[in-house]
């Protein structure tokens, strides 16, 4: 009875603008649509490979480790998930920043796990108390939603060192808005309580594919391997996944349209009188003292934005990056508004 279900973000259908859960409002590689049209059906009919190896050597190229140190998963909340399960006794403490991905306490009820909430200062950086806490597992959400707060890799390194015996998972399903060198995935060698995972739901396009991935070393990965389900990537996500992988080009066009897109987003809103923080992510978050009533009003324009109904959060809109048009749209049905 003390479970609560993740509560994701509205699916609005037809004209609806949505604005309100992060996914990526670029279309995929042409390579991915490539790979979908071609899909033979054989390949549906027989199980996938279970390692999905072939995505596996594509992921561990990209990043410079081996196969061996890289898990696909069910998108990376199948990945936060196992890490839970690896490492977790029931009822045991876990770590986690306030506020921050929601999911993260979905995980703890599952098995009934204690969560040591470590809020945020006024300008959503970590409290001193975090250097020093014991709990054996650290969510750690970087860019960190539902802010876009960014924490540097060398904050991370010295955070691993600080706790030698907590598991530090650092989920990095944001960290493709940031700029270059922020992700903590080049720590992995020196830092063996380190886990990085990553998902293509936001970077590449593929939410309605379901993929993610860990990068880990060692023991952790070995206990991933025997708790993951046997056939948990589809063949069809792992072959569309390769194919945005290779296609590099339009990952980096596609980002950097967001990038711009959520720079005007973000003029546009602080004109209107919102306070926007900044932002790593596909997203921002804009504080107003009538943020409840806005959300309401956009809701009924048929422009669906997010509201968390938190103390930290209550009077903010996160609001995703989306295209042109929508941004355009989403402005229109602000007049009057503010």
């Amino acid at each position: 009875e003390r479970m609560h279900a993740y509560l994701p973000g509205e699916q609005p259908a037809g004209s609806a603008v949505k604005l309100n859960t992060n996914e990526n409002a670029h279309p995929p590689s042409p390579r991915v649509l490539d790979v979908i049209h071609a899909f033979p059906g054989e390949s549906a009919r027989r199980y996938p490979d279970p390692m999905a190896t072939a995505l596996r050597r594509a992921l561990a190229a990209h990043h410079g480790v081996t196969p061996e140190e890289v898990l696909a998963g069910n998108g990376s909340d199948e990945i936060l998930r196992l890490v839970a399960y690896a490492t977790m006794d029931p009822g045991a403490r876990m770590a986690v920043l306030s506020p921050t991905y929601s999911y993260y306490e979905v995980i703890a009820a599952s098995f009934d796990a204690q969560v040591v909430e470590y809020p945020l200062g006024d300008d959503w950086s970590w409290p001193d108390t975090l250097w020093s806490g014991d709990e054996p597992l650290l969510y750690l959400a970087n860019p960190n939603p539902p802010v876009g707060t960014l924490f540097p890799p060398g904050d991370i390194a010295r955070l691993c060192r600080a706790r030698p015996r907590t598991l530090v998972v650092v989920d990095e399903a944001y960290i493709a808005f940031a700029p270059p060198g922020s992700s903590a995935a080049a720590l992995l060698p020196s830092h063996p309580n380190l886990i990085v995972s990553r998902t293509f739901s936001k970077s590449h396009q593929l939410a309605g594919l379901r993929v993610g991935y860990a990068l880990a070393r060692g023991e952790v990965m070995d206990a991933l391997l025997k708790l993951k389900d046997s056939y948990n990537v589809n063949a069809l996500s792992q072959a569309a996944a390769r194919a945005a992988i290779e296609d590099s080009g339009h990952f980096t066009r596609t980002r950097d349209a967001i990038v711009a897109e959520r720079d005007r987003l973000a003029r546009a809103l602080t004109e209107r009188g919102f306070d926007v923080a900044p932002s790593h992510g596909n997203f921002v978050f804009a504080q107003h003292p009538h943020a409840p009533g806005i959300f309401r009003a956009l809701r009924d324009r048929q422009v669906y934005v997010r509201w968390f109904d938190r103390p930290r959060t209550r009077l903010g809109l996160r609001i995703t990056v989306g295209l042109p048009e929508q941004t355009d749209a989403l402005l229109a049905a602000l007049e009057g508004l503010v």
